[in-house]
């Protein structure tokens, strides 16, 4: 069953240290924005109600509350669209399947959980309510259920629709990683999900970086704000420059959002490598690439070809790929 989380009220001090710390945008979002998402927020955001500037602190606070970074998306974290009976019944269709795969891949060789006749996940209920239970007690940030999500409910536990295919690429992440230090530089994290994983996880995080468009980048400001002394800076995306960004040995994150970026965006940030200040980038995305940029061109000119390539066993079509020097 899919319902919303109940309300969870942020604190005013959330958005009035983010005014603060971060201000408000230099530059306007222009060049920065892809087509893809011109037409989400013509058709969700058509007043432009996501930029802030110009309303008060509680103005603020009741946007992101009524689920109003999330709600501006499609697809991607489970937006607008769900309140159409067609987008849940989508999402109760397949949520199973992603559950099954995440299991077998959390258990390889468990029990009867994958046929070689057929193709087909074998996973019992029991697996599917003990991973439910998993997925339930994260230890996740309480302000990453601000503004009522949606929620999946299996068997009388409730976890984050959706965070199953976040689970699984934090997973991977966390097992290359192993004991090394992680600098992340979280590119188009969205509503947070990710990041808060990892942040709140027992990977060593330092010194993480946020650069996305204005209205995402206070969404993850305010579902990792408990963790901010993990976190060096929040840049918005039209606002980015390279030499900003201080330090080595740094690691960009991308899940999902990658060919969505404008091209001189991505080349933009890309100068990160070129500086030498980034030693890996970890990308889970697809890689159809008619129509979208071609940022695997761009990584494989600074990289050559990832150490690390495989498709993903939640999503069809998505590859994980670890460029590495």
């Amino acid at each position: 069953m899919i319902k919303r989380h109940e309300k969870v009220t942020i604190p005013l001090e959330v958005i009035e240290s983010f005014g603060m710390i971060v201000g408000d945008p230099v530059n306007l979002e222009g060049g920065s924005i892809s087509p893809i998402w011109t037409k989400v927020f013509n058709k969700y955001d058509k007043s432009s109600v996501r930029l802030t500037g110009g309303k008060n602190v509680e103005q603020v606070r009741d946007l992101f509350e009524e689920y109003f970074i999330n709600g501006l998306s499609e697809g991607a974290c489970v937006g607008q669209a769900m309140s159409e009976f067609s987008t849940r019944y989508k999402y109760i269709k397949r949520e199973r399947n992603r559950l099954g795969a995440l299991f077998i891949h959390l258990n390889p060789g468990v029990g009867k959980t994958y046929s070689r006749f057929g193709n087909r996940f074998k996973v019992s209920k029991r697996n599917l309510q003990d991973l439910v239970s998993k997925l339930s007690k994260l230890g996740l940030s309480d302000l990453l259920f601000s503004g009522k999500p949606w929620l999946n409910e299996v068997q009388k536990h409730s976890y984050l629709l959706e965070i199953s295919d976040h689970y699984y690429f934090f997973d991977i992440i966390q097992r290359y990683i192993k004991n090394n230090v992680l600098k992340p530089v979280f590119i188009g994290d969205g509503s947070g999900i990710l990041s808060n994983m990892l942040l709140t996880s027992e990977v060593d995080v330092r010194d993480a970086t946020f650069i996305d468009l204005q209205h995402f980048l206070i969404r993850q400001y305010i579902v990792n704000f408990d963790e901010k002394s993990k976190i060096q800076k929040f840049i918005y995306a039209q606002d980015f420059d390279a030499s900003a960004i201080d330090g080595r040995g740094l690691t960009i994150i991308n899940q999902d959002s990658f060919p969505e970026i404008p091209d001189e965006s991505l080349k933009s940030y890309f100068e990160l490598i070129k500086h030498n200040k980034v030693d890996r980038v970890i990308s889970y995305n697809h890689l159809d690439l008619r129509g979208h940029s071609n940022y695997r061109q761009l990584l494989v000119d600074y990289f050559g070809e990832p150490v690390i390539r495989f498709e993903s066993i939640i999503r069809s079509g998505y590859f994980i790929e670890i460029f590495e020097r």
